[in-house]
Parts: structure tokens; sequence; C-alpha cells
């Protein structure tokens, strides 16, 4: 049975539209708090990004989490990677971040954390499911106090001390002398980006700085790094580093103002542990978007890519059932099992910029050891994700394009797990190679898809 609700990145959409009501967030945190289990001490720790859906939605999840006799703490505006650490560090049952990470403002969803920080298996999302369609069609939930046995929601704005000593403590040295321009995005990051930096001893200036939830991801942050680079410039900095609206991705800027996608933080964590001896397999896994560059840089070294599906959740999972404990995407997402659990872009930045100055090389040198397929992404809006992948037409032309390209790059085609898109993801020896290419597989997606 496929799940309904939740995508590759847990539950989302138009805050307050068809779906993410405060309605549906209610029944969603009965059913959650139902199906997972509980500790007598145990609570449920709930963050937030800045999206001024953020309060709403909160409001309506700490409801249906105490009307099922659970108990809430509440982070306030925190990264996710801090929702997954702090789940797994404290007494916490589960854990919820409310987010819909690089969306658009008017997005929001909601990702929940087992009690070990990892994000929810496919069987246990699907039976939080099932009991979340019993209770919208008017099921009673299986616990319901009343009176003065209901549980008190509290808030704890002390616990991301917690995990900001975490960060600083994984630090193989003080970035002293390092100048880093951070971009927080108006989101998750904003209110701990400059002391956290500062406290790991480097020169830090950060833009977009405030938690501003009409502002999150607009024309900042990982998904648009124009003004960053420019800003790394201006100040003649080392690296700048942008996070997204939850902070769990990471894209750099090189000290010439150049993109350092998570292809090439990568490639360069890799190549550094890998000398160092800290890796505890001759393997990285990427995934079905990383770069052809990746896999033949990383040969180079003596190193596997593994290629899992697009997810930061199945990366884990590859590089769990592998034992392999670096992995990440093209996006940004990031995981050293060594540090962390889940992606998280300040842990990821900090260490990039310690592994520039061990190296004592600047990030532009350090990302030449990686060369780059010119790769094409397109992005096409459909009615319907499945009928339009399953489309006859759609791919015999995937097919026939493929045996063409063969030996000189390859086709992606896929459907996002978080919106309403089919990625057409090419990649070629040449740059018009793989934007001719790209547009004709779009072409017969917007074609096929009515």
């Amino acid at each position: 049975m496929n799940r309904k609700y939740f995508g590759t990145d847990g539950v989302r959409g138009v805050a307050n539209g068809s779906l993410l009501t405060p309605e549906f967030v209610l029944a969603l945190g009965q059913a959650a708090a139902s199906i997972l289990p509980r500790t007598e001490a145990g609570f449920i720790i709930i963050g937030r990004d800045s999206r001024i859906s953020g309060p709403m939605l909160e409001s309506a999840l700490t409801a249906g989490i105490t009307s099922a006799g659970r108990q809430t703490v509440s982070l306030g505006v925190v990264p996710t990677p801090a929702v997954s650490y702090l789940t797994a560090h404290t007494q916490a049952d589960f854990g919820i971040m409310i987010s819909a990470s690089h969306n658009p403002v008017p997005d929001n969803g909601i990702k929940i954390f087992s009690s070990t920080g990892h994000k929810l298996a496919d069987k246990i999302e699907l039976s939080i499911e099932q009991e979340l369609q019993r209770i919208l069609e008017g099921g009673e939930i299986q616990s319901r106090p009343v009176g003065t046995k209901l549980p008190v929601p509290t808030t704890n704005n002390q616990l991301i001390e917690q995990y900001m000593e975490h960060l600083i403590k994984l630090l193989p040295l003080s970035l002293h002398n390092i100048n880093i321009v951070c971009d927080a995005a108006y989101g998750s990051a904003a209110p701990w980006v400059h002391k956290i930096f500062t406290l790991a001893g480097a020169n830090v200036v950060v833009i977009n700085g405030e938690p501003d939830g009409y502002k999150i991801n607009v024309n900042c942050g990982s998904t648009d790094t124009q003004v960053l680079q420019r800003e790394v410039i201006k100040q003649r900095a080392d690296l700048g580093l942008a996070f997204d609206g939850d902070a769990d991705r990471l894209i750099a800027i090189d000290n010439c103002g150049n993109v350092v996608d998570g292809d090439y933080i990568l490639y360069i964590l890799a190549t550094h542990l890998h000398q160092t001896g800290k890796l505890t397999s001759p393997a990285v896994v990427g995934t079905v978007m990383s770069n052809m560059g990746l896999e033949k840089s990383l040969q180079k070294q003596g190193l596997s890519l593994i290629r899992a599906k697009v997810g930061d959740r199945y990366v884990c999972e590859q590089m769990t059932s592998q034992q392999i404990n670096l992995g990440g995407e093209q996006s940004g997402h990031i995981i050293n099992s060594n540090w962390a659990i889940t992606g998280d872009g300040m842990l990821n930045g900090l260490q990039l910029a310690a592994v520039v100055k061990q190296s004592s090389k600047p990030l532009s040198e350090l990302c030449r050891g990686m060369e780059v397929f010119p790769q094409c992404l397109i992005n096409v809006e459909v009615a319907d994700k499945e009928r339009t992948m399953a489309n006859e037409q759609l791919l015999a032309t995937k097919q026939k394009v493929e045996q063409q390209l063969f030996g000189q790059g390859r086709i992606v085609l896929r459907p996002s797990g978080t919106q309403q898109l089919i990625r057409v993801m090419v990649e070629a020896e040449s740059k018009d190679l793989a934007n001719e290419t790209a547009e004709l597989i779009a072409e017969v997606v917007r074609k096929v898809s009515g």
C-alpha cells in the first residue's frame, strides 16, 4: 500500500490549503501520538522554522498530541538537525519539525523523527497514515484524557544550547582567522548561526539573518546564492555558507565567488576523511542525481560512489546497510554518521571550514580535484505524477534518447517527492547536448501530462 500523505520528506502542502489545515494537522498529531511508542517519562519535541504559518500549525499539532495524552516541549525556531539531535539525546519519545525546508513561503510541512533521531521508516509512516485516515473519518482516538488529567504543553528555550555545544565539540580545531559569510535565508539558522560560528572561532558576517516568515528562502539561501556570492567577494572571505529554510542543507561559495554544491562538498569531505583514515569504507553514498564527475573523481581517489534514491532518508538507509559513514546529495544534504544522523547545514559548514584551515588551501583549489559533467535540470508541473511517469510515449522517448546518449551521458526522470513536479535531469559531456536533450524530454512530459 502506497503512502497517501507522506512524501520523501514528511507531509507537505500549502499552509491552510487543501491538505495542510489545522484540522488535518490536529488529526496527524493524534495519529502520531497514538501509533509511536511512549515511555513513562517521555515527551514530544516540536521545532519549527520561521514561516508565518508555523505558529498556527504548531498550535494544532500540540492540541492533537496533548488530546491523546502526551506531553509536548516546544523549542521555537530551530534547525531541523537540532530537533533530530535533541530527540536522540533527551528522553523524547519522538520529535517533530514544522518546515517545508527550501520550498516557497506559502508551503509548510511536518517531519517526524523517531526516538533515535532518525526519520521514520516508510512502514511506520504508513501505520500513522492508516490511523490518521481512521480519525479523519470520525474514528475515536485510542487515549483521551479529560479535565485535569490533560498534560500541559511546555516551552524550553535552553535545550538548543546542548545542540550548539555538540557542534563545537565535533570541530577538530579552532576556526580562528577564517573569514566566513553566512546566509541564514531568514529561516531556522537565523537565531543561531552567528553565535555558533563565533564560538567556533571564525570571523563571521551574517546576511539575511533575521527569522522572517515572509522572506524565508526568497531570493536567498541555498536556492539563490547570488547575493552571498557578491558578499564573499566584497568581504574577501575565505568561503560563504548558504543554508535553506530549516538549515539541514548547505551550499558553499568559494573564495573566488563560485558555487560549491553538495557534490563538491561531498568530494572535498570524502577526500579529506579518506586521507586522514576516517572513512569506515572506501565508498561514499550519493543519489541518482549525483554528477558523473563526482563518481569518476572519487574513483581516482580509490573510492566508490553508491547511488541511492533521491532523499536524505534513502542516502542514510544505504549508508547504514553498507556500513558507509559519509553520504549526501547534490542539493546540499550531507550526512557523516560519525557526526550526526541527519543532514546538518551548520555542522557541515563548520567541518568544511575546518578542512580549508587544515589543508592551508583555498576552497577554490580544493574543488579543482573534481571535474563535473554539465547537467540540465528542468522541473515540469503536472497534475498527476504517477500517470505521467507511466505514460508509454514518455517512456519510449526516454529509452530512445538514452540509447543515443550511450557513453556520453545519462537521463534521470523522476517525480518530486514534495511538489507536483516531474524532474527531468540530463547529464552529458557537453552543456549544449545536456540542455537540448533535457528540453526534448521536458517537452514530451508537458505534452503527455495534458
